[in-house]
């Protein structure tokens, strides 16, 4: 509220009553003199903002007495009512309240308010701003007030674009390379005008007018690798990336203008979407077309080859040649003609007795997640030679020099063969005489072995032992022949020949055998064919060794080591 700034002064209604009052005392007959009143008190301030736009309303305090009012501005009287609205021709002019005062009894009083300058009005607080793509061809748009009286004027690096004064503006070539801006203007009489100014962050960019979608060359397998192949583009354009795309979602990593293929691809389509850059320019994105989905890769391998000596007893090994793609995994299987020989699957193999005659080849696996699996078979070896020939002929032979521990059998079927092992100064380590296919069993702790088509024994010297000082000797025959070292395995036979001794599950298979036509047939079971150490009889504990004749059923459990059969006619499995 704005109070009195100057001391009071009286009305014209005032002065009138004066004069009434002269005259009055003038045509009075008494001499008396008149009586002088009271003013009447009150204060009056002006309510509102004194401002365009706003509603003044004058106040007084004291509620007996009734006024007159009267609101000059710039001297001139523009209202008389208690209330006035504050117009635009008043900004920056000096307004002024009047009120005079009544009330019975006092004298009529006229007061004014202090001058006070009237404000220019203000415009809603705002600020402009602008949007859409920087491009030639876009168009931008200005934020701009609600309501209320306002300019826009667009602006090329700050100067104003003649004729662009609307809230939206379409680039031209004109602006390519430049900073646009946008200015807005509030501004009506009686206000106080407000300005807004929005800058673009960036300077309009050209535009591309033509382009190609790229194209995928290369084989859709894992492991290959795809290639992208732009078109041409105009204009010309000065450098592009890539992001290469499985089932239309980016690849992690995937910017390259190549992209290898991976089992992750597998099953799905591939697309490359490729940016062309140029300055000056907005970058512009093509995408190809999908491939077809991916399938699994091929491991490229070369055939195998077999290295090492074609004998039993050797060892052959497996030399690769290169293998892609790497971190692949490899198996193995040996095969013997052709067939997998059960448990030999691992890089090298040792060469059996059974291989002996047959040929050795062997089949690489290569396995790798995505890709299809591939074998290489090697080509076959020759024929596998037997083992060397050791104690051949008659003779005497010295455990560890001549031949070694271990088990060994004829090389051929003998008339007769006879063999014994010296074991400390006695000739009774074992001994074993037949005729077939012989075996002998030489232990480590054996000194000597005799084998002969007949062995003699020769006392020295007088002794209640005749082993202990015995010569053996062998006599001329044919003997024995040269022997081979039996490595547990064999050609698992369904028929067995009545002489000889053969290895049960080895030489020859479990189960039963029939034999016919027989007189005085002997059987024996060896745990090993030392010469000494049976096998007990697993049907019939009693008999370790026995005869028989006519039809003989023999039963081979797989707990038998060795079975010895002599004068006896062939043995056929029969179940």
């Amino acid at each position: 509220m704005h109070s009195f700034a100057r001391a009071p002064r009286r009305s014209g209604r005032g002065l009138m009553a004066v004069a009434a009052a002269i005259v009055a005392a003038l045509t009075l007959t008494t001499a008396a003199q008149a009586v002088e009143l009271d003013p009447v008190a009150f204060s009056p301030e002006v309510s509102g903002v004194v401002q365009v736009g706003e509603t003044l309303t004058a106040v007084t305090d004291n509620a007996a007495a009734t006024y007159d009012y009267e609101w000059s501005v710039a001297g001139v009287v523009v209202g008389t009512t208690q209330t006035y609205d504050v117009v635009a021709e008043d900004a920056l002019k000096s307004l002024v309240l009047s009120v005079a005062g009544h009330q019975d009894g006092y004298a009529d009083t006229t007061l004014e308010t202090a001058a006070v300058t009237v404000q220019k009005a203000t415009f809603e607080e705002f600020s402009t701003s602008l949007s859409g793509s920087l491009v030639v061809g876009k168009t931008l748009k200005a934020k701009v007030p609600a309501s209320g009286p306002y300019t826009v004027q667009w602006r090329r690096d700050g100067v104003a674009i003649s004729g662009a004064t609307s809230s939206t503006y379409t680039l031209r070539s004109a602006d390519a390379g430049h900073r646009m801006s946008v200015k807005v203007v509030q501004s009506a009489p009686g206000y106080v005008t407000q300005k807004s100014i929005a800058n673009a962050t960036s300077k309009v960019k050209r535009v591309f007018t033509a382009s190609k979608a790229p194209k995928i060359s290369g084989t859709v397998r894992v492991g290959q690798v795809l290639k992208a192949s732009v078109g041409e583009w105009s204009p010309g354009v000065k450098s592009y990336t890539y992001q290469w795309n499985r089932d239309g979602v980016a690849i992690k990593g995937a910017t390259g203008k190549t992209r290898r293929l991976t089992v992750n691809d597998l099953g799905h389509k591939i697309t490359v979407t490729v940016t062309g850059h140029k300055p000056g320019y907005l970058a512009k994105s093509r995408t190809s077309g999908a491939t077809d989905k991916v399938r699994k890769g091929h491991i490229e391998a070369t055939k195998p080859v077999l290295t090492g000596t074609t004998r039993a007893g050797n060892r052959l090994s497996v030399r690769l040649g290169t293998v892609t793609p790497g971190s692949t995994k490899i198996t193995y299987q040996w095969l013997r003609n052709g067939n997998a020989i059960k448990g030999a699957t691992s890089a090298r193999y040792g060469l059996k007795n059974v291989d002996a005659g047959r040929r050795i080849s062997v089949r690489v696996t290569y396995v790798k997640d995505g890709y299809v699996t591939t074998t290489r078979t090697s080509a076959l070896t020759a024929e596998i030679r037997k083992r060397p020939l050791v104690m051949q002929g008659n003779g005497t032979w010295e455990v560890g020099v001549d031949v070694q521990p271990g088990i060994y059998y004829t090389a051929s079927e003998t008339e007769y063969c006879e063999w014994t092992r010296k074991t400390g100064n006695r000739w009774t380590g074992g001994t074993n005489t037949g005729s077939g296919r012989r075996m002998i069993s030489i232990s480590a702790s054996d000194k000597t072995v005799i084998t002969a088509g007949k062995i003699t024994y020769v006392t020295q010297s007088s002794s209640t032992d005749p082993f202990r000082l015995a010569v053996a000797v062998p006599v001329e025959g044919e003997g024995c022949g040269g022997w081979i070292r039996y490595d547990g395995t064999g050609l698992k036979r369904s028929t067995m020949p009545g002489d000889g001794m053969f290895g049960v599950g080895v030489d020859v298979k479990a189960g039963t055998y029939k034999s016919t036509g027989n007189s005085g047939c002997e059987m024996t079971f060896w745990k090993d064919p030392d010469g000494a150490t049976l096998t007990a009889n697993l049907y019939d504990p009693d008999f370790q060794s026995f005869t028989r004749s006519g039809t003989i059923y023999l039963q081979l459990d797989s707990a038998y080591d060795f079975i010895e059969v002599n004068g006896c006619n062939k043995f056929t499995k029969v179940s």
